[in-house]
């Protein structure tokens, strides 16, 4: 009996070992999905839901994460899988941004979704586990949104302008109202709506060093134009707009702060530039000039000579090479430590089956 324990024991840890080596040597490959949620959370890029075009392709489960603190190639991007930490049910179209007490929680609030159980506002940490379920925050608003943008400003409110109302898991009329949450006290409020931009979607949206909310673009059944910008005052809880100079942009939506539909790639750029330093007027500008910094002096007091690109940037490749590595260490320390445990295992059943017969040997000699 004791030697059928100690075989299963052993084939356990095998099947654990192989699992888990597996997993390091063929990381995801996420799918393409659009109005999933992307937010940066310590070291980490984590991506929740979305909707994918492709028929029978289900994506609004998914959850999965990019390490940011190291170097990293796009075309070989290592993908960490957090899906079976994902409590909620699929959905897309939802809006997030990080903050709490701690400023280190995700939170995720409405979006499109079938299950018409799904909690108003959702979180996780910065490890990617799930937090509380926020039954505070549903209590106090039952107003489901969604193709909206989660703006968190430095006192820990997320501020959750337009966007289109969700009824029976549907996204239905377009709204300009202003959704509050306050992310410490778990408490909802709202904002004015006088002088607010006329209800929208999918537009971009900003905050700045004073503590103002910068929305632009949009959708309302046709893209929106960028002639205009409006800004909301957090701290006077007030809407004004600027106009704007300079070649004006295309109209577009579905874009974040700059990127998004709407325009011809042929004839326009990617990046937009808008130039706020005019409080009067905001220019659209193709040029960004970086602002002067000086380099700290030295402990010598001496200058530091200039070095040319390819030696500044040479440790980088270097960097990379070791991050690549670290799956490879850990597969052999982890095969070393499975050989290990198979040969103690081995060990332990030959020594087992050597001293059966002796036992046996001895019981016969005490019978006769």
């Amino acid at each position: 009996m004791l030697q059928k324990y100690l075989t299963y024991i052993i084939l356990w840890i095998l099947f654990q070992l192989t699992v888990e080596i597996n997993c390091q040597m063929n990381p995801i490959q996420p799918r393409q999905r659009s109005f999933h949620t992307a937010s940066v959370n310590g070291d980490k890029l984590f991506i929740l839901g979305g909707g994918s075009n492709v028929k029978g392709v289900i994506v609004g489960k998914d959850f999965f994460y990019l390490n940011v603190s190291v170097v990293f190639n796009t075309q070989n991007l290592l993908w960490g899988d957090l899906s079976s930490n994902n409590f909620l049910s699929p959905h897309f179209g939802a809006a997030s941004a990080v903050g709490g007490e701690y400023d280190n929680t995700t939170f995720i609030y409405g979006g499109v979704t079938g299950d018409p159980t799904m909690d108003l506002v959702n979180s996780f940490d910065s490890d990617g586990f799930s937090g509380f379920i926020d039954k505070i925050a549903r209590t106090n608003t039952n107003i489901r949104k969604a193709f909206l943008t989660g703006i968190m400003d430095r006192n820990e409110k997320m501020y959750l302008w337009g966007g289109a109302e969700v009824i029976n898991g549907k996204a239905a009329n377009y709204v300009n109202d202003m959704l509050i949450f306050d992310t410490v006290n778990l408490m909802w409020g709202k904002g004015s709506v006088v002088g607010a931009p006329t209800p929208r979607i999918n537009y971009g949206a900003v905050l700045l060093p004073n503590n103002n909310i910068i929305y632009t673009g949009g959708y309302d059944g046709k893209e929106l134009a960028l002639n205009q910008v409006y800004i909301y005052d957090t701290i006077n809880d007030s809407w004004d707009i600027k106009a704007t100079s300079g070649k004006i942009p295309s109209n577009r939506d579905g874009f974040s702060a700059v990127l998004g539909d709407g325009y011809d790639q042929l004839t326009e750029s990617d990046i937009l530039l808008l130039d706020i330093r005019n409080n009067e007027e905001y220019l659209w500008t193709n040029q960004f000039v970086p602002p002067t910094v000086l380099p700290s002096p030295t402990p010598s007091g001496t200058q530091l000579s200039t070095l040319p690109t390819s030696l500044t940037l040479s440790p980088a490749p270097m960097q990379q090479s070791n991050n690549k590595s670290t799956p490879v260490i850990s597969i052999v320390v982890e095969s070393l430590f499975g050989c290990v445990i198979l040969s103690l295992g081995c060990f332990f059943l030959y020594r087992w089956n050597k001293t059966k017969p002796k036992q046996k040997d001895t019981s016969i000699i005490s019978e006769h």
